[in-house]
């Protein structure tokens, strides 16, 4: 967590002392102050810490947990002496987001402006030298959360179809395999190398 701070040494932000209660802060106006404890109260790491310093990266986003599925299948025949193959595959990404629209879905703190939840204010009087802050807005209102859902296209979860055709087909080995057997002088010329040729084509479905 983050305030302005008063400093002229250039650095807009540093990591915000928590305080433990009312005594040990100012704010600009009722509002304020009320809107900075609902804050502190509903975030774990700043209601936990009161009364201290925030550590340097200690509060942790939200965990996302992603994971896809994949099915895939050949399909091989011969045109005279030359395999083929054509291979199809449907996959479906984020599957978890297809069953609960709540999962596998990233959090940002846009929320509550990055972070930065504190403004400085100036001191209270000439004579008086206490800080005093104010919270700052996000869109005009208040922060209630310190995270929420990241709303975008590519969070969403997708199914893919997809088939490729492959001509010349050969024994499928690795790129690393390849290298070692034309170090080896195995292949002497185009014809013999192992590649894979062909085409992919994939159709996307994606909920709106």
């Amino acid at each position: 967590m983050l305030h302005q701070r008063h400093e002229r040494d250039g650095i807009n932000n540093d990591l915000m002392y928590i305080p433990k209660d009312d005594s040990e802060i100012n704010f600009k106006t009722e509002e304020d102050r009320v809107a900075f404890w609902k804050f502190v109260e509903q975030d774990s790491y700043l209601k936990n810490h009161k009364g201290q310093y925030a550590e340097a990266y200690a509060a942790r986003a939200p965990w996302v947990h992603r994971f896809d599925f994949r099915l895939l299948e050949d399909f091989e025949f011969k045109i005279g002496k030359t395999k083929h193959c054509f291979q199809l595959s449907f996959d479906i990404m984020n599957v978890g987001n297809l069953i609960n629209s709540k999962w596998g879905i990233s959090k940002t703190n846009t929320v509550s402006n990055s972070n930065r939840i504190l403004k400085y204010e100036g001191v209270k009087s000439a004579t008086d030298l206490t800080p005093v802050f104010s919270m700052y807005k996000v869109n005009g209102e208040y922060p209630t959360k310190t995270y929420d859902t990241y709303q975008n296209y590519s969070e969403c979860w997708k199914l893919q179809v997809g088939i490729r055709y492959v001509f010349n087909y050969r024994v499928q080995i690795t790129s690393v395999e390849w290298q070692n057997m034309i170090r080896q002088g195995l292949f002497r010329d185009f014809r013999d190398t192992p590649y894979i040729f062909g085409f992919l084509y994939f159709i996307v479905f994606q909920p709106p």
